[in-house]
């Protein structure tokens, strides 16, 4: 993603737009009863919810929910170090490119969560398991363990393995983005110096032998005057 254009520029759009959304709670009421969950909307597709959702503000059913919910809360203010648009567009990447997002959950007082920290997908070593309910984390040397009701997990699972780590979109393409970055990284270096030394310098023979600190500097002041295509044809004089 950092290194890849094209990777980065779909990755980057699609983690943009889901960034982008605007989450809101709605309760149903009907008459005189409270306003309630309603189940059919959530399992119901995009576009049935839409026809839904208009459907019961045309008849006056529909209510929102004050967005100071705490779930709420948390994915429009993340966490004290982000906002919850960089930590939407975080989840969207890791979901595309690598298929899991695991969120670590910062709770209050009461024990309720009120913050979402989201942890690269790299960090995360070990998954819970019915006998080991515990993520392990590591990073830059430092290993720990995360009970498994502090993280959020959300995967894209793989076929293969619906049980274990997810799959994403640039794993599937890994050979192929990595070939046209190595194309890509070989071109340049075939600009710089063709790719291979053009000639090969070393004493006249029976001349005394350079020692390495001299043949670095006349190394240095060849590339300086010589090394990239914008110096091509550039003459060089000597006494």
């Amino acid at each position: 993603y950092a290194t890849s254009p094209w990777l980065h520029a779909a990755a980057d759009k699609v983690a943009a737009s889901l960034a982008a959304v605007e989450w809101r709670l709605y309760a149903v009421k009907r008459g005189a009863t409270p306003a309630r969950r309603a189940p059919a909307l959530d399992v119901a597709g995009p576009e049935r919810r839409a026809k839904m959702l208009a459907g019961h503000r045309a008849a006056g059913e529909l209510q929102e929910v004050p967005g100071d919910r705490l779930l709420l809360r948390a994915l429009r203010f993340a966490n004290g170090f982000m906002a919850g648009v960089a930590l939407r567009k975080l989840m969207g990447l890791y979901y595309d490119l690598v298929g899991d997002v695991f969120l670590v959950k910062e709770r209050n007082g009461l024990g309720a969560p009120v913050a979402l920290w989201p942890l690269p997908p790299d960090w995360v070593t070990a998954t819970p398991t019915p006998t080991y309910p515990r993520y392990r984390v590591g990073y830059s040397g430092w290993h720990g363990e995360v009970p498994a009701s502090e993280v959020l997990w959300i995967s894209n699972p793989s076929p293969s393995n619906p049980y274990g780590r997810g799959t994403g979109l640039a794993l599937a393409l890994g050979d192929e983005v990595e070939t046209d970055e190595l194309a890509a990284k070989f071109s340049r270096q075939y600009f710089l110096n063709s790719a291979r030394p053009d000639f090969i310098v070393s004493p006249k023979e029976g001349a005394a032998p350079l020692g390495l600190p001299e043949v670095r500097v006349l190394e240095q002041a060849w590339l300086d005057q010589h090394q990239g295509f914008w110096r091509v044809f550039k003459p060089h004089f000597m006494t």
